[in-house]
């Protein structure tokens, strides 16, 4: 909070008139930041091909994990794991970007750029998941960088949304029984 203060170039006295606690600082935080995520989602030109919109998306999203203090994030997930009911609000401030994810590979798979099988509810959240690990290891690992992040992102998801058709049938079926 001193840090944050100091940044604000507020007290802690007036720092609280504005959020009545941590909690809610938190959750301030929380919601910029899921905003600022999907900012780019309907920025990016829709005449481009999904897997470099998807890139682009990444990339935006890398770039301003590794430019933000570390720390501070790093804090708010501690935060969240100690505060089980700041846990479930920091949860629901994905529900927009989830929405957003979701919709935006409908989109793809529409024009035939995803797989038309993959459910968008389930790749919107493995989407936000692996988005976030990658985040996490930027923040953790101040080794890593935005753009091996951005690399192993997108060898995920490109075999994630590519076509089944290539696929052996035996292959097809150890797919769907872990699914």
């Amino acid at each position: 909070m001193q840090e944050i203060c100091a940044e604000a170039g507020l007290s802690p006295g007036a720092l609280y008139r504005y959020f009545p606690s941590k909690a809610e600082l938190i959750i301030a935080i929380a919601e910029l930041n899921s905003e600022m995520a999907r900012a780019p989602i309907d920025a990016l030109d829709k005449m481009l091909p999904f897997r470099e919109r998807l890139r682009l998306l990444a990339e935006a999203y890398f770039d301003r994990v590794a430019r933000k203090d570390r720390a501070l994030a790093a804090e708010v997930l501690a935060e969240a794991v100690r505060d089980k009911a700041l846990g479930a609000r920091l949860a629901a401030t994905e529900a927009p970007l989830r929405q957003a994810l979701a919709a935006f590979v409908r989109e793809a798979q529409r024009r035939g750029e995803a797989d038309p099988a993959i459910d968008s509810e389930q790749a919107a959240r493995l989407l936000i998941a692996a988005l976030n690990a990658a985040a996490t290891r930027l923040i953790v690992f101040q080794s890593d960088d935005a753009g091996s992040a951005l690399q192993d992102f997108m060898t995920l998801f490109h075999r994630f949304f590519a076509p089944t058709a290539g696929l052996t049938r035996a292959s097809q079926r150890e797919l769907e029984s872990v699914s």
